[in-house]
């Protein structure tokens, strides 16, 4: 049995998205927001115009020389451009099943994500040399570097060129920190969190004028502030206008029907809306 119940780690989620930092082993990992983010888009397309300039394929270019070759295959590329949807479509699917017929699909969508996760590794093993790679890499590292917090107004690293100069092994490590709290603060975690009535409630009283939410300008929120607000209004609009209660929420899965609720009631309403258009 897990020490904490699944709202109190829910909650634990919300106190950091809320707060705009997460902790990790003495220092902040402190979240991005909009402008941040974008700054850390322009930092990636400058190292890949640097790296396309030195003379490093793309990754088209280098996925069209891998199936010339023969190391990939025009099916396998396919396949995992097609695979995404195709998971969409069965989770969406799989709702409205009879509860005898759920396992079956569910074993279906596991194997069509690890078929994915599959296809994605022996693609990336082809193009790790690639420019698009190279940009990656090294935007990842500079996302870290902005990240990290001594406390939530005091940078760990006086500058990036300090950041660069660490050990492999202790810029790895603060990576890795960054992996494990984007792992945590996932889409499917911001929707439960938005489904809750420990984050609807206080925003119902403020869906007006959402910055009385947080006290600071939406420009200024952090993508996750900025997203569960979002997600949150339109639950709300959902309780609005749809004459049902949702569902309780008290384990993982019941979590997932609650979010389930949201969107097909949403889905509702949009229909409605357009036809009467």
């Amino acid at each position: 049995m897990a020490f904490l119940s699944e709202i109190e780690s829910l909650k634990i989620i919300y106190k950091e998205i809320i707060e705009g930092y997460s902790v990790s082993d003495g220092y902040l990992i402190r979240h991005l927001d909009e402008i941040e983010h974008i700054e850390v888009s322009s930092h990636k397309l400058s190292l890949y115009v640097k790296y396309m300039k030195d003379g490093l394929p793309n990754a088209e270019a280098q996925t069209k020389t891998a199936i010339e070759c023969g190391n990939w295959s025009a099916e396998k590329e396919g396949e995992l451009v097609e695979l995404p949807q195709t998971i969409a479509d069965q989770e969406t699917h799989f709702s409205s099943l009879i509860p005898a017929q759920q396992p079956q699909i569910r074993r279906v969508i596991q194997m069509l994500k690890e078929k994915r996760i599959a296809l994605f590794i022996e693609k990336h093993a082809l193009l790790s040399q690639t420019a698009d790679a190279f940009a990656d890499r090294e935007s990842f590292n500079y996302l870290v570097y902005l990240s990290l917090y001594k406390s939530p107004k005091e940078k760990l690293f006086s500058s990036y060129q300090e950041f660069q100069e660490l050990e492999d092994i202790q810029l790895m490590k603060y990576g890795q920190a960054m992996e494990n709290m984007l792992a945590k603060i996932n889409t499917v975690c911001m929707n439960r969190i938005a489904s809750m009535p420990f984050f609807l409630n206080p925003l119902s009283y403020v869906k007006e004028n959402v910055q009385f939410f947080l006290n600071k300008p939406v420009s200024q929120l952090t993508y996750y502030q900025s997203h569960i607000i979002s997600l949150g209004l339109r639950n709300l609009n959902v309780l609005s206008n749809v004459n049902a209660d949702p569902p309780t929420a008290m384990n993982a899965e019941s979590f997932d029907a609650l979010t389930l609720w949201y969107d097909q009631q949403y889905s509702i309403l949009l229909g409605k809306r357009n036809s009467r258009q």
